[in-house]
């Protein structure tokens, strides 16, 4: 994995409370986000959740256009979307096997062997999440916090593996 790249490709797992908030940030710093909910159902209401706090941030003066920020989100429920990100971050639910599946299948999906993939996790040992993976120098804790539009907070959180 490269010691520095530029990331302007950034994928989220999820787009409940916390994913919505990593999408929105994210976009507001110009990067091109591609969103996966599990079903399309979910993903309508995760756009839905997108759309008001844009909205409130924009009537509060802090974007200039919430159309604008929304143009750069794409949100489905399909897995393979996430194939040409630089960075995808997973916010689903803190269930182990989930997210070490969700691992899995990322290894498989996305391209660069430069990618990061990360958890928003807040209990999981990220080495759980490696190990599903044939990347395991490439995986990374990246700890929100709630809400994540308004604290600036991220925690890093590597694993022994984590180059």
């Amino acid at each position: 994995m490269a010691t520095s790249q530029s990331i302007t490709k950034v994928g989220v797992i999820g787009c409940g409370l916390m994913g919505s908030g990593i999408a929105e940030v994210c976009a507001r710093s110009g990067n091109d986000v591609v969103v996966v909910e599990s079903t399309d159902s979910a993903a309508a209401a995760g756009l839905d959740r997108l759309q008001r706090s844009l909205q409130r941030a924009q009537a509060k003066g802090r974007i200039d256009s919430a159309a604008e920020v929304l143009e750069r989100i794409t949100i489905g429920a399909d897995l393979q979307a996430l194939s040409d990100r630089e960075l995808v971050v997973e916010a689903v639910a803190e269930d182990e096997q989930l997210k070490t599946s969700i691992f899995s299948a990322l290894d498989e999906i996305v391209e660069s062997p430069d990618a990061i993939l990360a958890s928003n996790t807040s209990s999981i040992p990220i080495m759980k999440l490696a190990v599903a993976t044939q990347r395991p120098d490439s995986i990374l804790g990246v700890h929100f916090f709630n809400p994540v539009p308004v604290l600036s907070l991220v925690e890093l959180v590597p694993s022994l593996m984590t180059s």
